[in-house]
């Protein structure tokens, strides 16, 4: 099951960190070349197996939300400080459970059961169902996860 788990969130974090590195890629061209050649090479590469997003999130297919704000704006590291490494699970997945996600963890799948019923809607795949917004609160929620200490809260001090 944590290798499951491992794999999913590597997944997610590899999907957020090639959405980044292709929005944010730097053309080296030789120092002659000109700013309008730069800038159609930037927007092919940009473009180049760029997975389809959405720009708002659809309405929740299962259920209420416990964070609905996951899906509305972009989180930061900072406001995730003091949440548990749990707590940023459960917030990260539901952002999936509503979607209609098939968990394959007995945990989530019983946790999203009981809070959200049996969800009609089941997919093994919502990736072309999740919004710029959530794609990159997914990505913020593993790296707060990652530097969760343990049981224990986010320390992203000295």
């Amino acid at each position: 099951m944590k290798t499951a788990a491992i794999i999913s969130a590597s997944l997610i974090v590899g999907i957020f960190i090639g959405i980044f590195i292709s929005n944010y890629k730097v053309i080296l061209k030789s120092e002659v070349a000109d700013k309008k050649e730069i800038s159609s090479q930037k927007e092919i590469i940009s473009t180049k197996n760029k997975p389809k997003l959405r720009k708002e999130s659809i309405p929740c297919v299962c259920g209420e939300k416990v964070y609905p704000y996951t899906s509305s704006r972009l989180l930061s590291l900072k406001e995730l400080e003091g949440l548990d490494k749990q707590s940023l699970r459960i917030m990260r997945n539901e952002i999936f459970a509503c979607h209609g996600f098939v968990f394959k963890s007995s945990d989530l799948v019983q946790y999203f059961n009981i809070r959200n019923g049996e969800c009609s809607v089941k997919r093994s795949n919502v990736d072309e169902y999740l919004s710029e917004t959530e794609v990159k609160n997914i990505g913020t929620i593993s790296i707060a996860e990652k530097n969760a200490q343990g049981e224990g809260t986010i320390y992203f001090g000295r």
